[in-house]
């Protein structure tokens, strides 16, 4: 017995020096950690990966060896002789595990959070909104809200707040490695600190994800993210503000966030909803034989109570009637204003 212990002790080292060596080419696979917070948990993630290396090869080793050492031979089909427990080896597996346990609990646990959440001292703070099937951003600082991406200063602490206009989201950005849920009726926090200048269009991983299913349009909602530096962050805000003072171009922004585009098009082709080409003024024919004239009146009832009539050729109960219970009055005009520009 003394040498088969030998024998599987070397074998598991032997596995064990082969798996080490294996892992660090594989770190070079990680997608991009574009935030100090994505560094912390890759390291995280190497640390469990080489305390947990050792535990799986045992487990590999004990197996391999006693599969060739003790298997039956020559046809016995009789029980072998039985194998007595010692209290021992279980005293010394415990003691091994459980240090490894409380280890991995202190650190990367412990630490990893309080790098996570420890500084709360903001240079910025984003707002965000999930609702089916969108993102809202709103950058409380600059008095910009819709805003259909997020831009970000590097190197400069953010505040996200994250909230939910209807069912349960959850707010991932793969590139950050953090996620948070958007939760109806509460605010979560998530702190983030970008250090590399980058894009969606550099990098797919800089996007902003649903990860908790939400609805039809789940895999849809997403938004693009960008990590510029001050000057062109300031340049960004500049834009913005001035679209702040545009009611069209405001409800332009707004639809997009609100995700309007999925089931309304702007150039006549008929898709969920109704096309917003030529909406306002028209004579819109509902599926009970009555018409109406789509002015603003009716156009606030659509977006208040979505299923007050149903529109000839569509369907009822599409569009989420919570959504437009989540704008506010002047939300609703500018969204009312963009449609209006769309009619000729």
């Amino acid at each position: 017995m003394r040498r088969d212990i030998i024998n599987a002790a070397i074998l598991w080292f032997a596995l064990t020096l082969v798996a080490e060596l294996s892992l660090p080419p594989l770190y070079g696979l990680f997608p991009l950690a574009a935030a100090q917070e994505a560094l912390v948990s890759d390291e995280s993630f190497r640390v469990l990966m080489a305390l947990g290396t050792p535990v799986f090869t045992f487990v590999v080793a004990v197996l391999l060896y006693s599969l060739i050492r003790f298997r039956a031979r020559g046809g016995a089909l009789e029980n072998g002789a039985p194998i007595r427990g010692s209290d021992r080896v279980a005293g010394v597996w415990l003691a091994i595990t459980g240090g490894l346990c409380i280890t991995v609990i202190i650190y990367p646990g412990m630490t990893g959070l309080a790098e996570f959440q420890g500084n709360k001292n903001a240079d910025l703070v984003v707002k965000v909104t999930g609702r089916q099937w969108a993102w809202d951003f709103a950058y409380p600082a600059y008095n910009i809200t819709g805003a259909t991406e997020i831009v970000l200063p590097v190197d400069k602490r953010v505040k996200f707040e994250i909230t939910s206009a209807d069912v349960l989201h959850s707010f991932w950005i793969p590139a950050f490695r953090d996620k948070m849920d958007a939760v109806p009726g509460q605010v979560n926090t998530m702190y983030v600190t970008p250090n590399t200048l980058a894009s969606f269009d550099h990098d797919f991983n800089l996007r902003v994800q649903c990860a908790e299913i939400c609805g039809t349009s789940h895999a849809a909602m997403s938004a693009p993210v960008r990590i510029v530096s001050q000057t062109d962050f300031d340049a960004w805000v500049k834009e913005k503000s001035i679209i702040s003072d545009d009611p069209v171009a405001r409800g332009a922004t707004l639809s997009k966030s609100l995700g309007c585009a999925a089931c309304h098009s702007t150039d006549g082709s008929k898709i969920v909803g109704p096309t917003w080409l030529n909406l306002y003024g028209s004579q819109v024919a509902f599926e009970d034989g009555t018409t109406m004239k789509a002015d603003e009146a009716f156009l606030r009832e659509f977006i208040l109570n979505p299923d007050f009539k149903v529109v000839k050729g569509f369907s009822k109960g599409v569009m989420p009637p919570s959504l437009g219970k989540s704008l506010t009055p002047e939300q609703i005009n500018d969204l009312i204003a963009y449609i209006k520009s769309l009619s000729k």
